[in-house]
């Protein structure tokens, strides 16, 4: 396994099949829109990739919001050891947040905020309600 990170706009084509759509975003729209920030202010966003020989399994984009980190996509493949890719790829995009001087990193899960406190050392700090109509 071999994990890098980069801020070029470029990468986000190879990860495309893996992006979380939003219910108001299309891949797309989200990959153009996470490109046109690398572009403008490519300091700013960083995409953490693990990758085994040529196959993606798992990746990270994260972006400063005024003082602090928001980890807007994240996605482990299921076919190996999500526990282990992911924590790795948190430490990188650890290290990158603490370059910026940045000391908070924030997210947001539709999945079992209590497993991910424990895997990974985080803590609830507010939820985050959605209605559709």
């Amino acid at each position: 396994m071999e994990i890098f990170r980069t801020q070029r706009p470029e990468i986000l084509k190879w990860i495309a099949p893996h992006i979380v759509e939003a219910p108001d975003y299309d891949v797309i729209t989200i990959i153009n829109r996470i490109a046109s920030g690398m572009i403008a202010d490519p300091e700013s966003i960083c995409v953490i990739v693990a990758i085994d020989g040529s196959e993606i399994i798992g990746y990270s984009i994260t972006w400063i919001v005024r003082n602090h980190a928001w980890i807007g996509q994240a996605w482990t493949d299921p076919n190996y050891n999500r526990e282990e890719v992911g924590k790795n790829i948190l430490e990188l995009t650890k290290e990158w947040v603490l370059e910026k001087d940045i000391h908070d990193i924030r997210f947001e899960t539709s999945r079992s905020a209590k497993a991910l406190t424990k895997a990974w050392g985080f803590e609830e700090f507010s939820s985050i309600m959605r209605m559709e109509i």
